[in-house]
């Protein structure tokens, strides 16, 4: 027997069939978005919400990470902001400039050097970042 949200199911089997789930939105946007060019507002945190950038060393080590990142992908960063558990960038990418690769590289990047810093094992970015493109100035 299985236990159901309205009791008990004893008829589990081969006429059962689970109820539909909701979709999960995406949270990413088409590919194509990524690399038209444009402006770019990016929100990434840190892994269980840890204030990491409450230390400087942690803070500076992103910031090169960060500008290494922009340069390799030829991304223009407009603004930042660390805050103590995310970061917030305000990034102008070229049309053919990969706004993705630019953060998965960022995120890889500042995200081992930062757990060498801490000392810590593991991931030190949560799991994908948040994305809004400007649509006007």
């Amino acid at each position: 027997m299985e236990r159901t949200d309205t009791g008990w199911n004893a008829n589990v089997g081969e006429g059962f069939s689970p109820p539909e789930l909701p979709r999960r939105k995406p949270n990413r946007l088409p590919f194509e978005v990524y690399r038209s060019g444009g402006a770019f507002f990016l929100t990434a945190s840190v892994r269980g919400r840890r204030r990491a950038f409450s230390s400087s060393e942690v803070v500076a080590c992103c910031l090169s990470a960060l500008r290494e990142s922009a340069d390799k992908q030829g991304i223009e960063i407009s603004e930042y902001c660390f805050m103590p558990d995310h970061v917030h960038l305000l990034v102008v990418a070229p049309d053919g400039a990969d706004v993705s690769a630019f953060m998965q590289r960022f995120k890889q990047t500042s995200g081992f050097a930062c757990s060498g810093l801490l000392g810590s094992d593991g991931p030190f970015w949560q799991r994908s970042y948040y994305d809004h493109v400007l649509r006007s100035r």
